[in-house]
């Protein structure tokens, strides 16, 4: 039980960070204003306020850095306390997600729908992998794991694929015209226990 809610909170920690790191990554790096004429600039109530507009961006960055080298420090601390089953499990957390039309799939697999078309999209995300030592074993990622889903009826339907440097996710869609009422989706057995679902079938119905 003490297990499972460290690494609980180390799952919290890791999000906190990548929230953090996006958070970093927005805020522009140290922007200059242009300097023309410094006297009547120095004087201009635009010029004070882009001024302290850019002293002020300055300093968030610096929080968000220090703030995230925390973060990094922490985990890194939290991580030497595990040992490599756990290291598997909390690899594991967070990495994949299946979605119908922007929902998790729930745990027993039944999806309701009342949109013109159905869009699912199962993603892969690595970015927390980052944070973790170069000891927690790579094989846990499914490879192409858009082949972990089969979609009933469209075994050959190849999905629309989009690719990040850490994020990337294959789409299946169903336009209001096909005329669909249900789908049946058979994901394998390793997706399964990631996505923590009680059942290899989801079954998706147009309302």
């Amino acid at each position: 039980m003490k297990n499972k809610v460290l690494i609980a909170a180390l799952c919290s920690l890791l999000f906190i960070a990548g929230c953090s790191s996006k958070e970093n990554a927005k805020a522009p790096e140290n922007p200059k204003p242009e300097v023309t004429n410094s006297n009547a600039e120095s004087t201009d109530p635009d010029f004070k306020l882009l001024k302290d507009k850019v002293a002020e961006q300055k300093i968030k960055i610096e929080s968000l850095e220090e703030l995230n080298l925390e973060y990094k420090a922490y985990i890194e601390k939290v991580v030497g306390m595990l040992d490599e089953s756990q290291l598997m499990e909390l690899s594991k957390s967070g990495i994949y997600s299946l979605k119908v039309n922007g929902k998790d799939v729930p745990k027993d697999g039944l999806v309701e729908v009342s949109d013109k078309t159905i869009d699912i999209i199962i993603t892969e995300n690595i970015e927390d992998l980052t944070y973790l030592p170069p000891s927690v074993p790579q094989h846990i990622l499914l490879g192409n794991y858009q082949y972990h889903i089969k979609i009933k009826g469209y075994e050959n339907l190849e999905p629309m694929t989009t690719d990040g440097t850490v994020v990337t996710s294959a789409q299946y869609s169903f336009w209001e015209d096909s005329k669909i009422d249900e789908l049946i989706v058979e994901i394998t057995n390793d997706l399964r226990e990631i996505l923590k679902l009680d059942t290899n079938t989801i079954k998706i119905i147009r309302n």
